[in-house]
């Protein structure tokens, strides 16, 4: 298991933070944030919509950290994929227990929660993660 120190969660946000742009604003699915996006095509067999192999990528700022630097497969995050009990849009201190390769340090947790929560009060990606660092930087 890796452990995920409050260090690694800051090189995952920036890296983050870098490929999407400083003045990136997450836009919300349905009002709410999800981890994934993914597309659906309808199963005329099964008669219901169904997720399109390979189609799910990060989508909110934590979502893009579990993903591109930790590995977390973006699949754990579909409705029939991983696990049943999941939901795209939980809060961070409860979709970690389902990252079972990953552990996080208290101080790791506490950073990417505010990052989530400033994001999803439609803060650009810059300006949540100046935010995170300043109160980080304030717990030393």
């Amino acid at each position: 298991m890796r452990l995920i120190t409050l260090e690694d969660a800051r090189q995952a946000a920036e890296a983050a933070v870098a490929r999407k742009g400083e003045d990136y604003v997450y836009e919300k699915h349905d009002k709410s944030c999800i981890y994934v996006t993914y597309d659906k095509a309808y199963d005329e067999l099964a008669e219901e919509y169904v997720i399109s192999e390979g189609t799910q990528a990060p989508s909110c700022l934590v979502g893009h950290m579990l993903i591109d630097s930790w590995g977390v497969d973006p699949e754990l995050f579909a409705p029939s994929g991983g696990t049943e009990n999941i939901e795209n849009n939980m809060p961070v201190d409860e979709v970690i227990h389902y990252t079972s390769s990953l552990e996080f340090t208290p101080e790791a947790l506490n950073y990417m929660t505010l990052l989530q929560q400033q994001q999803d009060l439609g803060e650009a990606w810059g300006w949540v993660l100046s935010y995170a660092e300043t109160y980080a930087n304030s717990r030393q």
